[in-house]
């Protein structure tokens, strides 16, 4: 089924490598949960996203690391890749490395997930699942419980086992920049960073929490934000809530 995948390459970050990091992780998948879908798509952003162009994203508070097309007259079911949020937070000298490969994994299995339920009628669902209240849904649960199933299988590969230490080593680096950069009252460069060490590793919830608080900073000390990142609050902060 790998073998008979289609690749669009449409994006200037990494294309040849995120097919390399991308046929690692589906030859980890259930080959039953692969039936059907056809399709990957690398793209720079996700075209949907009306803050990409011009607001860091540790203020939209959020990445669109990739998406699930289900089939649809002639359109194939289709996995969209975002590169520019998929290699958010990974230094460019390690986009080949195990690092980078666990995180394109993690969300390759996640978007699977989203085929396994609409295809082929995957339905499990685990309470240990914690998701941002901003996108938590049964069908986004059932996904993180499938791509949660994934990963547990990738994780018997010391290539992957290697990722995530990595993951887990770079974002309590991040952490630990950004509580320097707070308690310097460089609150912009505390959130970047905090936020950035969330996303490296999603279970460093010391960083989320911090980001929030460093986030908030700025918003009440407007000041410190460029005139586009002001106007950008001005009109998406009640309509982009986070946390």
């Amino acid at each position: 089924m790998i073998d008979g995948m289609r690749f669009e390459l449409a994006t200037r970050r990494f294309p040849r490598l995120t097919v390399r990091h991308v046929r690692r992780a589906l030859s980890w998948i259930d080959p039953r949960f692969l039936e059907g879908l056809e399709c990957v798509r690398l793209l720079d952003h996700n075209p949907a996203d009306p803050d990409v162009t011009y607001m860091p994203a540790f203020l939209s508070g959020f990445l669109y690391c990739g998406s699930y097309l289900k089939r649809k007259g002639t359109r194939p079911a289709t996995i969209a890749l975002y590169t520019d949020d998929l290699y958010f937070g990974v230094p460019q000298l390690l986009a080949a490395s195990p690092l980078a490969g666990f995180l394109v994994a993690s969300t390759v299995a996640h978007e699977v997930g989203h085929h396994a339920v609409e295809a082929h009628g995957f339905s499990e669902t685990s309470e240990e699942i914690k998701l941002n209240s901003f996108i938590d849904s049964e069908t986004e649960r059932v996904a993180a419980t499938f791509a949660a199933q994934a990963l547990e299988k990738m994780l018997t590969s010391p290539y992957y086992r290697i990722g995530r230490y990595t993951a887990q080593l770079l974002s309590n680096r991040l952490y630990v920049m950004g509580s320097q950069a707070h308690w310097k009252g460089d609150f912009k460069r505390a959130a970047a960073l905090e936020f950035r060490a969330y996303m490296v590793n999603t279970e460093n919830t010391d960083a989320w929490q911090a980001y929030l608080e460093d986030r908030q900073a700025l918003l009440k000390n407007p000041s410190m934000l460029s005139d586009s990142e002001r106007l950008w609050i001005s009109h998406r902060r009640v309509s982009r809530p986070i946390g």
